[in-house]
């Protein structure tokens, strides 16, 4: 019956670690996001929190002092406009602006959000704004007229 007993408390407890581990490696496995070397480098570089969401525009062609328009989909838009000042550095604004539409019932509610960000980049220098819970990514590039 002893034999029995412990026989028993032995199976049970390699079901136990085999549930164990079975549990680990699924939480590891899904606990990580499908993250491209790219991404994971950018994100470090820019400073990017690995749980918001990254537009990338990649190099934005600007002339200096010249608004551009960017469509970000769904609603989204901003305006960036960069200006040559001393030292190769640039002086960039971006104004950032969505318009969502809410239906409640028979009445629909527009729901308007506006941000504007100023700072100073590095000529050729990649850079990171956030805007609404999204990091904006993007490379000045300077065209001539």
């Amino acid at each position: 019956m002893k034999k029995q007993v412990r026989l028993l408390s032995q199976i049970v407890r390699h079901k136990l670690v085999m549930i164990f581990l079975g549990v680990s490696a699924l939480l590891a496995t899904a606990g990580c996001a499908k993250t491209t070397p790219a991404e994971a480098k950018l994100r470090r570089e820019l400073s990017i929190p690995a749980d918001m969401p990254v537009k990338n525009l990649g190099s934005v062609e600007l002339f200096d002092g010249t608004p551009k328009q960017v469509n970000l989909g769904a609603g989204k838009d901003c305006t960036i406009t960069a200006t040559v000042i001393t030292n190769g550095m640039l002086q960039v604004n971006v104004a950032y602006e969505s318009t969502t539409d809410k239906v409640e019932g028979s009445k629909t509610a527009h729901d308007s959000k506006k941000e504007n960000h100023r700072f100073l980049l590095p000529l050729g220098r990649q850079c990171a704004v956030t805007v609404d819970h999204m990091a904006l990514v993007f490379r000045p590039a300077l065209a001539t007229h």
